[in-house]
């Protein structure tokens, strides 16, 4: 990817307006837009809660909850059956017309701005069908949903190379 950036700022080398814009879903991590959002200044979309006035983002609360075992702590259900995103701090329903764009890692602000964006933060999207497709992958194909759903790359543990199989390969004769 990068050897096509290389190409692209040099067909842009006379144009005034020297803005890139890179979008993309991401594959593998550490790899092309997710290496690129990387060096960026990191940007999620939070949303400032009505009831306690804490901010929430819904990407970052979803992982957090991931690793510790349970992201149903960020999605609500509301009386009619559908989803929202919850505060993580009061589990009141936060809106996403509430928000604002913070960068998580601001030296970066001056290079590059990254947006990470999810189907978390979308009015078209149910976050309870997400979380349930997180735990039910469609099919069976849990990548899929980490990356066309939650913006995120991903590896299945089992598909991951390491360096003993690298290292396998120099040997065989």
């Amino acid at each position: 990817i990068m050897e096509v950036i290389a190409k692209a700022r040099g067909r842009y080398g006379h144009s005034h307006v020297k803005e890139e814009v890179f979008l993309s879903n991401p594959l593998v991590p550490g790899e092309g837009i997710d290496k690129m959002f990387e060096l960026s200044d990191q940007r999620y979309w939070y949303r400032k809660c009505n009831s306690c006035g804490k901010w929430t983002c819904a990407e970052l609360f979803f992982m957090e909850d991931i690793e510790g075992g349970s992201p149903e702590r960020c999605v609500g259900t509301r009386a009619d059956g559908t989803g929202y995103i919850a505060c993580k701090n009061c589990g009141r329903e936060v809106f996403i017309r509430d928000g604002e764009w913070q960068p998580e890692t601001k030296a970066n602000s001056d290079f590059m701005h990254g947006y990470h964006w999810s189907q978390l933060t979308s009015t078209f999207n149910d976050p309870l069908e997400i979380l349930h497709n997180f735990r039910n992958p469609p099919e069976g194909n849990l990548a899929d949903v980490y990356r066309l759903r939650l913006g995120l790359p991903y590896i299945a543990e089992e598909d991951r190379l390491v360096m003993s199989q690298v290292f396998e390969c120099w040997h065989v004769q």
